[in-house]
């Protein structure tokens, strides 16, 4: 009696199941970090650490600094780093508070924040943000920093995609104003922002990009 052979179906289907066995253990096993790596600088992010500790799905660092450019943007005391459909997650810990970003293929596609006060243009930041296609919408504020001459008590900024308003209490005076934001899907975070803050003796600027807000006169 003679014996049926494998179909073509079955055959692909073998071939088919291999490649992919052997796509993921190609990533288990290569070294995600470099992975990681190149998604940020593509972002236009780049990270330094202390330690790096490879799992299989993510990575764990201490001592985390992300710099934009050349300028220092944010440190972590612990910072993982995983994958995720599409993307990337960063979330970080630092003096008890928490920062968590989400990375697509086009760039950052969230941004929240408690009580996180590490940031390098100081202040502690709490944040609730999305990055769509044609804007921000989201709130954020930002506690107890210095503004060049002025001293900032609370900045509070609600997002509306392209517009924005705001309130702020600055040297004990409370000021309002709205503005536009002039978005950067390439990166957000250099979105522009520029509008003003009204109150008792005060007419102030709020500018600059959405990673190092200015207030002047």
């Amino acid at each position: 009696m003679r014996k049926s052979l494998p179909s073509l179906k079955s055959i692909g289907a073998f071939f088919i199941y291999l490649v992919l066995f052997l796509m993921i253990f190609a990533f288990l096993t290569f070294p995600k970090f470099l992975i990681f790596d190149k998604i940020l600088q593509k972002n236009g992010l780049y990270l330094t650490a202390s330690s790096v500790r490879e799992n299989p799905l993510s990575i764990s660092i201490k001592d985390a600094t992300i710099y934009s450019q050349s300028s220092p943007l944010v440190r972590f005391d612990t910072l993982k780093i995983s994958l995720r459909l599409l993307g990337i997650s960063l979330s970080g810990k630092c003096e008890g508070g928490s920062l968590n970003i989400t990375l697509g293929l086009s760039g950052i596609n969230s941004l929240n924040a408690r009580d996180f006060k590490c940031l390098y243009q100081k202040g502690a930041l709490r944040a609730r943000l999305e990055f769509q296609k044609d804007g921000i919408v989201g709130q954020m504020s930002l506690e107890k920093f210095s503004a060049g001459a002025y001293k900032v008590d609370i900045l509070e900024i609600d997002f509306k995609k392209r517009v924005f308003s705001a309130r702020a209490k600055v040297m004990g005076v409370e000021l309002r104003g709205d503005g536009q934001a002039v978005f950067n899907a390439k990166d957000p975070l250099q979105s522009s922002l520029n509008g003003q803050l009204i109150g008792p003796g005060f007419r102030l600027v709020i500018s600059g990009p959405l990673r190092s807000l200015n207030i002047s006169q």
